[in-house]
């Protein structure tokens, strides 16, 4: 097997205001031997892709655990504009109201200090306040109260 090793060198020339992210992409492959090439034989072979997250996250930003609190959400008919004014990286699995049926159709990441537009299964309004789903530092699924301006 191999072994990939990932170190972080100098931070000298990363955000210290804000979060700064990085992919790692993974395809691993595993190998057919020769016997099994020249025989005919049916084999199974599984390729995996992985995709990580790593993140960079500077001393002093505090905590990220009220993140998703913060998130300022603007209705547009079936369009929901948000605007994440934290450091941090904020991913939300899940819009919803109350709980029930997802009014979005996939998991998006909202960059720090950053807007963005996504869809929705259905209008929303002025006031209304939606539960917004996002996952933390350890993967887990938490449900905020987000009120729609």
């Amino acid at each position: 097997g191999q072994t990939l090793r990932i170190k972080l060198g100098s931070n000298a020339g990363l955000a210290k205001d804000k979060e700064t992210l990085w992919w790692l992409n993974l395809l691993e492959i595993p190998p057919v031997e020769a016997s099994q090439k020249n025989e005919g034989q049916n084999i199974l072979q599984l390729a995996i892709r992985s995709r990580f997250k790593f993140i960079y996250r500077p001393a002093g930003l505090g905590n990220r655990d009220a993140a998703a609190e913060k998130l300022a959400l603007s209705a547009n008919g079936s369009s929901l504009s948000v605007s994440n004014p934290t450091p941090f990286y904020i991913t939300v699995s899940r819009i919803s109201r109350n709980g029930g049926k997802a009014l979005n159709s996939k998991t998006v990441m909202f960059a720090p200090q950053s807007s963005q537009t996504i869809a929705l299964s259905s209008a929303v309004s002025k006031g209304e306040t939606l539960t917004v789903n996002n996952i933390n530092d350890y993967g887990a699924d938490v449900a905020v109260k987000v009120t729609v301006k």
